[in-house]
């Protein structure tokens, strides 16, 4: 007997079902619940409106035909998912002696639809086990054999995603400088889809891309319209919207919930919008509120403004995380740093690096970290890309975005990160030669990039806003440190990463020249570094 509490009218009422027969039972209880049942078949055509109306798409696996289900995932997974539908595929408990749900889970496999195990009444009332408490809906879940119908309606009534799609939604998307422009991904009709479903509650929505995003995904302002009923009153909203791929965009979800919440003020991380975030079959969405009143670390260091934001970061943004760390006991530092590292500095990059005075050879540096063989080192939660576009000053407080690399590791990494990030990327419109502005740098780079040893630099000199963005960074890295030299070599190996790091720039982008001089100037610092650290100077 059906809960009665999880009864009543639904926003998608509608239950595909793809197999033999539609069980006696299945449809009894599908009434109870108030579902209508939509029968699939190799040869059905989706109806875009019914569509729109599901809640689930039900695949019953046949005793006689145990692979038979695989062509409907194969025919059916992508739209559903677009449109925000789970897949819920009933392993048969077969009498044939048919090891069934190894069929099942081998062609998920193979097939690599985002999926998850459902088992039984256990999982249907409480949640999904391990990592279904998250949100990552829709997805195909593998159901058990145990699994009744009245258990699944009951995990289908209370996981469904609610927002239908919006399918009269006027989208218009514009590039960074006010052009027509369209989504950009090799999955453009998914990207409108989940605006579609995002906004449905809205009449129109305007995406102007944001040019300062380095993750991959795309990252928009989301102008939307909204006209309440019986209003002639058009009220307009400004949110963050990010697309990406699924995988990314469910991680950065995932540490929005699990470490944000509990670790980092409220007022200084952007605030989700769970409602309107949503995961498709390839792509998946974020959105959340916009950060009104601020501007980059970035483009507010050269002013002078920067050091302040930055004591905030790690002393009240990221305080919890920089004091809630353990030593290290099973890796060298060497091999927790090594995934940052790059395998070649790219060929156009090299020859600048070599005008430079270096002769490029990278395998050696990587030497010399190689013998980075401490396990005494503070390891705890990082951003992961704590660069200086992700971090946002309004007033003193310093508020991070874009947390799907977040992970445990050397807490010195955000550090040298946030150096690393404001030497390639503040300097873009400082027109000096490469060799002129390593040499206004190179007081701080001497004996392994230590504080303290570089004399004072004079308020005139064009660097000294880096100077004091250096010095508080460095302030707060060398209480981090265990061993002398440690931060030294987290910064030589983020100045690396940033030396290695194939980049693209846009025709309208009129700093790549400088952007591409101060990578190799990374690399040169990076050099520096570790040449003192292995005694070579």
């Amino acid at each position: 007997m059906a809960i009665r509490k999880y009864r009543g009218n639904h926003a998608r009422n509608v239950i595909a079902f793809y197999g033999d027969e539609v069980p006696a039972e299945a449809e009894r209880l599908c009434k109870e619940w108030r579902y209508q049942i939509w029968r699939l078949d190799d040869e059905s055509v989706i109806d875009v409106a019914k569509l729109q109306l599901t809640a689930a798409l039900v695949i019953a696996q046949s005793d006689e035909k145990p692979t038979k289900f695989r062509s409907a995932l194969q025919n059916f997974s992508s739209e559903f998912l677009k449109f925000g539908c789970s897949i819920y595929v009933l392993v048969v408990k077969s009498e044939r002696g048919v090891k069934t749900h190894s069929i099942v889970t081998s062609t998920l496999k193979e097939l690599d639809p985002p999926w998850l195990e459902l088992g039984g009444a256990a999982d249907a009332r409480e949640g999904i086990t391990g990592e279904g408490h998250r949100q990552c809906l829709p997805t195909v879940f593998a159901c058990g054999e145990a699994m009744t119908w009245n258990e699944l309606l009951m995990f289908v009534s209370r996981n469904s995603v609610k927002a239908g799609v919006n399918t009269d939604l006027q989208i218009a998307v514009e590039d960074p400088w006010g052009a027509r422009s369209t989504f950009k991904s090799a999955y453009a009709a998914e990207d409108e889809l989940l605006v579609k479903r995002a906004f449905s509650d809205f009449y129109a929505v305007k995406l102007v891309e944001m040019a300062d995003g380095l993750s991959g995904a795309s990252a928009y302002r989301a102008y939307v319209r909204h006209q309440p009923r019986n209003s002639g009153v058009t009220r307009e909203f400004l949110m963050l919207l990010k697309l990406g791929d699924r995988r990314i965009i469910f991680k950065e979800h995932d540490n929005h919930e699990l470490q944000l919440l509990k670790h980092i003020p409220f007022h200084l991380w952007p605030q989700l919008e769970p409602s309107r975030c949503g995961l498709g079959h390839k792509r998946g969405m974020l959105v959340s509120t916009f950060v009104e009143g601020a501007e980059c670390l970035r483009d507010c260091a050269t002013s002078g403004h920067a050091a302040a934001a930055i004591s905030n970061l790690f002393q009240r943004t990221l305080h919890a995380w920089q004091h809630h760390t353990n030593v290290q006991s099973e890796r060298t530092l060497w091999e927790a740093l090594q995934q940052w590292l790059p395998k070649q500095i790219p060929t156009h990059r090299l020859a600048k690096i070599k005008e430079l005075g270096s002769d490029g050879n990278l395998d050696a540096l990587l030497a010399i970290l190689q013998k980075q063989t401490t396990k005494k080192f503070l390891v705890g939660q990082i951003h992961g890309d704590l660069n200086a576009t992700n971090v946002l000053v309004r007033g003193s407080d310093a508020i991070v975005i874009d947390f799907e690399k977040a992970e445990r590791n050397v807490t010195l990494f955000d550090l040298a990160s946030i150096e690393s990030s404001l030497l390639v990327d503040s300097f873009r419109y400082d027109k000096r030669p490469a060799n002129a502005l390593l040499e206004s740098l190179s007081k701080l780079y001497v004996k392994g990039a230590k504080l303290g040893e570089a004399a004072p630099c004079a308020n005139s000199e064009r660097s000294s806003w880096f100077y004091e963005c250096a010095r508080e960074v460095r302030r707060h890295a060398f209480d981090r440190e265990l061993e002398d030299g440690q931060y030294g070599i987290v910064l030589a190996t983020c100045l690396l990463m940033k030396a290695g790091r194939q980049r693209e720039y846009s025709e309208q982008d009129l700093q790549k020249e400088q952007k591409e001089q101060l990578r190799a100037c990374a690399y040169i610092l990076a050099e520096r570094i570790l040449s003192y650290q292995a005694g070579h100077v």
